[in-house]
């Protein structure tokens, strides 16, 4: 490709510049010269300088038949300028243009691969359909299927649909918006609703947060009107989305709030729905409270046992288990996941047995959890749902292999799985992932390359793993009086809030400081209290499991700064047998 690039940039030095070559390529698809010849088809990029800009713009005046305007369009998508392709794609369909039904057929399938032809089909679309028809001219005018309301509301719903598709949330919201008007005029309320749901979600997707939680808020009101309670909790589930991506406290409540009213809605009509609403109040609420929503996570799934929800069950077992191992608790973690892992096939299933892995792999296990992933079959398809699992999979992996102190593994895979999950479209899970990477390097005492895995993790976390992040900025810091300032400032919230894997990060780090300084007594209590957190998470593990503590990450990250510092006797209760 750099052969091309380089015939093109010699072809712009000859005689004509960047205006003969422009010319040449929107003319008959390729330029020639004594520098050789490119065509149009092999170009990957031209240059968008201002000789470029000036030669393209006047040929957006020249350009005559359909297809130079087609090939200006792709010179304009080659040089990044969306919106001027679309300009040139929307002039060569000309006065004779398709109908407005098949304009949205060829939109909808040019928005997975072509998106300036499916953007200019979707804005010709908009200016037939938003001009005036008042006048008796203009009404003759009009396309068949604007005569008819539920087509029209149709065309509509696929032209918002084809927005989406063309990674165009703006004008997805404005269409589903009037499909939702189209609907609401002809008196199908139902209908109104689905399409008004559908562009809170696009204002949402286009950052426009405070429009999309107003639209949620009248969804709400709109759905009483009709009695619809499937609806009323659908915006009310909406309304707590959208509440919950802000980091104020009070907002975070009310979306709480939320999830549990949608739950009391659906508690005697659909149960199966009632309780996914509560494990989404449940999930909320760990971010202010894990011991709370582990509480009302226990309830929810009694309540999903005793009315035979076994899919709804499995989904709270599964939500249950990653809460006891954010709080460090494996054994309880173990048997949550076990019980997942017992239900229906499907995603969740798949979900549950690496994360059965992963609680093994943590506890020191490496080889049971090596027993269970053999058995892990994984969909190969590339959707979202496909990579969403891989990235599971590979984190149970990654776990697995920091057991084993195989440390070029574990980060190979943990790298696999951020990659997974951003294919998978959750920048959350993605930084999350570097952010269990990081950790490892503070374990291990790599910081450097903890560092590096952290400024990543910087981006897309998720509220409720910042006090991580804080906290491995803190124990990676090399300078003393850098990581000193830094343990104190996120100290209390560790000690409060954190569950066993950060006190333990905390303490080690505070021990590694103290000895630093010449605190030998001081450094000796950060291991003992650490020690004591090991010795509780122990306690709860299965005899088998138990036996095998001292070789989980854990008990060797502890090993390694008791060893550095001389003070393996403090190691005492863990190597005893239980």
């Amino acid at each position: 490709m750099g052969q091309v690039e380089d015939r093109l940039r010699a072809l712009c030095a000859e005689e004509g510049g960047a205006a003969r070559v422009a010319g040449a390529l929107v003319r008959q698809g390729r330029c020639a010269g004594a520098a050789g010849a490119v065509s149009l088809d092999e170009l990957a990029a031209v240059p968008f300088d201002e000789e470029w800009r000036r030669a393209l713009a006047a040929l957006e005046e020249e350009a005559e038949p359909a297809l130079e305007q087609v090939r200006l369009a792709r010179l304009y998508e080659l040089a990044g300028d969306a919106g001027k392709a679309a300009g040139c794609l929307a002039r060569s369909l000309g006065a004779g243009a398709p109908s407005l039904a098949l304009r949205v057929r060829l939109a909808e399938a040019a928005a997975p691969s072509c998106r300036p032809l499916a953007l200019a089909l979707l804005d010709a679309l908009a200016t037939a359909l938003f001009r005036r028809d008042d006048r008796p001219e203009d009404r003759a005018a009009l396309d068949p299927v604007q005569r008819d309301p539920a087509a029209m509301a149709a065309l509509l719903e696929g032209a918002a649909a084809a927005a989406e598709t063309a990674r165009s949330p703006e004008r997805a919201a404005v269409l589903w918006r009037t499909a939702g008007a189209r609907h609401e005029r002809r008196g199908a309320r139902r209908a109104a609703f689905r399409c008004q749901r559908r562009a809170a979600l696009a204002l949402r997707a286009a950052g426009q947060q405070a429009a999309a939680l107003d639209l949620a808020l009248r969804l709400r009101g709109q759905a009483q009107a009709f009695r619809g309670l499937g609806a009323e909790a659908e915006a009310l589930g909406l309304v707590a989305a959208l509440l919950a991506e802000d980091r104020d406290p009070q907002a975070l409540g009310r979306a709480i709030a939320c999830e549990r009213e949608a739950a009391k809605v659906l508690e005697g009509v659909d149960p199966g729905a009632s309780l996914a609403h509560q494990a989404v109040a449940a999930s909320l609420e760990a971010r202010r409270d894990v011991r709370a929503a582990l509480d009302a996570l226990a309830d929810a799934v009694a309540l999903a046992e005793a009315h035979g929800l076994a899919g709804a069950a499995q989904d709270l077992h599964l939500l249950a288990c990653a809460l006891w191992s954010r709080r460090g608790l494996l054994g309880k973690a173990l048997a949550h996941a076990e019980r997942a892992a017992q239900g229906p096939t499907g995603p969740a299933r798949v979900r549950a047995v690496a994360a059965l892995a992963r609680a093994l792999a943590r506890a020191g296990a490496a080889a049971k959890a090596e027993r269970v992933l053999s058995g892990l079959a994984l969909p190969f398809a590339d959707t979202a749902l496909a990579w969403s699992l891989a990235g599971e999979s590979l984190l149970a992996r990654a776990e697995r292999a920091a057991a084993a102190d195989r440390r070029a593994a574990a980060r190979a895979f943990f790298l696999d799985a951020a990659r997974a999950f951003r294919r998978a479209g959750e920048p959350a899970r993605a930084a999350r992932a570097r952010l269990d990477r990081a950790a490892l390097a503070a374990f291990w005492g790599e910081p450097a390359a903890g560092l590096a895995d952290l400024d990543r993790a910087r981006e897309g976390l998720a509220p409720e793993d910042e006090r991580a992040a804080d906290l491995l900025t803190a124990a990676l810091a090399v300078d003393p009086d850098e990581r000193e300032l830094l343990l104190d400032d996120v100290g209390e919230r560790v000690l409060t809030e954190g569950g066993v894997p950060e006190r333990l990060l905390y303490s080690l780090a505070l021990a590694e400081l103290r000895a630093q300084t010449g605190d030998s007594e001081g450094a000796r209590e950060a291991l003992e209290e650490a020690v004591d957190d090991l010795v509780q998470v122990r306690s709860g593990l299965p005899v088998p499991l138990a036996s095998g503590f001292r070789q989980s990450l854990w008990v060797r990250g502890l090993r390694r700064v008791a060893e550095a510092n001389q003070m393996e006797e403090v190691l005492a209760p863990l190597e005893e047998e239980p």
